[in-house]
């Protein structure tokens, strides 16, 4: 049997971790004790997370939710070995507990193998609220029972014959070489809409197994998106930051090592570029990915925010950049986010909690599963070199997928260019920022508006430019204010700050952007401010960050055509919601209205199915009004071979019309297709709504208009 030790066991003997993790040996003594500390401590809490009498892990402390994903099962089955090998539990216990696991798991109801992604962690059944089998979630289960599976060789056989029976085939289509990402096993429906495209997220274990295990062709993974997002010179792959954040990127690099290959490069360029924008935005601490927050919410998809950071981010890149990582812990441990909790009247140390909100220095209550099992085996490859995903390349199937996969068979990790590479890191530009950490958001009507302008420079050479400014009123779309500023580099004095008033209220974004002599694009950034009266209620609700607009328009005249509301346009509901759309007539023109009845965590859309061709189209605008509860709106389009790219926006009920305005090279790609919107295809146009909270109402919309390049 192969066995590998634990921190305490290399200590003890005088041995230095770091013969695959180098940059590992940069740590001394009291951080290696601090980071073997926090391990123990993060344990306590996935240890606390488990139930009782079934062993499988809830979802997050507030034990009346019982139901759990797959994927919180497949972290907790890989903490199992990494408690073992630290030396936190002993290896009976932890034999126990994996068999105890595995009796759970085979309870849940199954097809082809695969179990539904959420389930009762006490009764076993299949959640009532998601019905699907999630492809993603279930790379990630199978990931980490082939982690156990090579820590507990007395299990192999029946964790083998669980794998076996996942069949990953079903949702491969061989013709198109693309794996689907559900199947809905209250409808007997494949979503064949649901495509696993890219390489740079947590669908990437899911397309490793599936071809490790001869399921999917290893022409599969060509077709994996290599599209890249640029923050301060530095080249990741989407979706980025807005695409869940920093864990999309490592999540699978905990079961299989991606060291010198070009996943690993991208999550250790993003990460470095998280580190060098906390330096931007003025803020005491990075780590920007999916988290539960204290008011907010969970923040995932579209939704990470400057102002929350979450502690299990710091964790994840501490193999490449161990100090910075520490430095990180220890700061947010500062802040409070590592207090300990008072549990059962007892007080204990469990670790970090899931986030702070910097703006207002508050700290969530709430531990994931996820995110507290990300964290911690992120330290224990750190500093057990890789004991997690060693165990998991002792399986045959992943040694024939990393055989099959160029992008692993032919990485170099033997040689120190890929650290070379990492130590080389170094952010470009000169960046301009005004929405830092501490800037002031909230203002009163007729007050004078102050934004400090702040420049973080890494400039090679010298130059000279203008510094644009403009403010756009959200409820219009209009700009109410705008300017240009002289501005020099190196900076030998502040930039000034921008000054106006404003009177209405309401929201306003406000754009800065840096240009070079030429009117070339260096940088730019915006901020979402409110003015209010102070003791209004408005004031007191939470300020959205809204999307601005590109600065295209600044150096181009684009033809308006105003698309008529009329047509067929049919409703989508997610679950129970209910929907029935009405065509308005009125003098000023006609109105679409979409009546509602969404229950907690519902959504429903309008779709217009062959809107036209849009080719050229640089801008969408339209007018629209809500009644009930504040809702998130998102503007959708979907081209010809599937490919999805949206724009959400948090909207408001108001009497009054506001405007939407949509940039389209600001739209994210969401899934589907080939990843690239093909605008004179454009099959449908979706306008959806959803809220926290579910509501009854109605949303209003007018007066589409198109923006296209001018004709000659």
């Amino acid at each position: 049997m192969m066995m590998f030790s634990g921190p305490n066991a290399l200590m003890s003997a005088g041995i230095e971790p770091g013969s695959i993790y180098p940059s590992m040996r940069e740590l001394g003594d009291e951080d290696r004790k601090y980071l073997i500390q926090l391990a123990r401590d993060t344990w306590e809490c996935i240890d606390s997370l488990s139930h009782p009498a079934t062993g499988l892990p809830y979802d997050n402390n507030n034990r009346e939710a019982q139901n759990t994903s797959v994927s919180n099962i497949g972290v907790y089955a890989a903490s199992l070995a990494g408690a073992m090998e630290m030396r936190f539990i002993t290896r009976e216990d932890a034999l126990s507990r994996a068999g105890k696991l595995m009796d759970g798991l085979e309870k849940f109801k199954h097809w082809n193998g695969f179990c539904q992604s959420w389930n009762n962690i006490e009764t076993f059944e299949p959640s009532r609220d998601d019905a699907w089998i999630s492809v993603l979630d279930s790379g990630n289960l199978a990931g980490g029972l082939l982690v156990i599976k090579g820590a507990f060789p007395e299990m192999s056989a029946r964790i083998g014959r669980y794998l076996d029976a996942m069949d990953w085939g079903k949702f491969y289509e061989p013709s198109t070489k693309v794996l689907y990402g559900g199947y809905n096993m209250a409808t007997g429906v494949m979503n064949k809409e649901w495509k696993l495209t890219l390489l740079g997220s947590d669908s990437r274990l899911a397309s490793f197994i599936a071809i490790g295990k001869g399921q999917a062709e290893p022409a599969h993974w060509d077709t994996l998106s290599r599209d890249m997002e640029t923050r301060y010179g530095l080249d990741y792959l989407v979706p980025g930051w807005q695409g869940g954040g920093l864990f999309m990127q490592f999540i699978s690099g905990i079961f299989v090592d991606d060291r010198a290959t070009l996943m690993g490069t991208s999550a250790a360029r993003f990460a470095y570029a998280q580190i060098h924008h906390a330096k931007v935005i003025g803020s005491p601490v990075w780590g920007w990915s999916a988290s539960d927050t204290p008011n907010d919410g969970y923040l995932g998809w579209q939704a990470i925010k400057d102002r929350v950071v979450t502690p299990h981010a710091s964790a994840l890149p501490l193999a490449f950049f161990p100090k910075e990582s520490v430095a990180n812990l220890r700061t947010l441990e500062g802040l409070g986010v590592r207090a300990p909790m008072i549990v059962d009247g007892k007080s204990r140390h469990l670790g970090f909690r899931d986030s702070i909100d910097l703006s207002s220095n508050q700290v969530t209550r709430t531990y994931l599963v996820l995110d507290q099992s990300m964290l911690f085996l992120s330290l224990v490859n750190a500093l057990t070199d890789g004991v997690i995903w060693k165990y998991a390349a002792l399986d045959p199937l992943v040694q024939n997928a990393r055989r099959l996969i160029p992008d692993y068979r032919d990485a170099r990790t033997d040689d120190d260019s890929f650290w070379r590479e990492i130590r080389s890191f170094k952010a470009e530009g000169a960046q301009v920022c005004i929405n830092s950490i501490k800037a002031v958001r909230e203002f009163s009507p007729g007050s004078t508006v102050i934004i400090p302008v702040h420049f973080e420079q890494d400039v090679p050479s010298a130059g000279t430019g203008l510094l644009w400014w403009r403010v756009m009123e959200d409820s219009t779309g209009r700009y109410v204010k705008e300017g240009k500023i002289k501005v020099s580099w190196p900076l030998k004095t502040p930039p000034p700050a921008l000054s106006f008033s404003l009177t209405g209220d309401g929201l306003y974004v406000v754009q800065v952007a840096l240009v070079d002599s030429h009117g070339r694009m260096i940088s730019e950034d915006d901020m979402t401010i409110r003015v209010s009266a102070e003791d209004s209620t408005v004031r007191r609700g939470p300020l959205p960050s809204l999307p601005a607009l590109t600065w295209d328009d600044v150096h181009q005249r684009w033809d308006e055509v105003t698309v008529g509301i009329a047509g067929p346009w049919d409703v989508n509901a997610h679950q129970d919601a209910s929907g029935k759309i009405n065509l308005i007539k009125e003098k000023t023109g006609d109105v679409l209205e979409l009546q509602f009845n969404l229950r907690r965590g519902e959504w429903l859309e309008m779709v217009r199915v062959k809107p036209g061709s849009w080719d050229s189209l640089k801008r969408l605008a339209f007018h629209y009004r809500l009644s009930g509860v504040p809702m998130r709106m998102e503007v959708k389009m979907e081209d010809q071979d599937g490919s999805v790219f949206g724009y959400s926006k948090e909207i408001a009920p108001r009497e009054d019309w506001s405007q939407a305005k949509i940039d389209v090279n600001r739209l994210r790609y969401l899934w589907g297709g080939n990843n690239a919107l093909d605008l004179s295809k454009v099959a449908k146009l979706m306008i959806a709504l959803a809220g926290p909270a579910g509501s009854t109402g109605s949303f209003q919309i007018k007066s589409i208009q198109t923006y296209r390049t001018k004709s000659k």
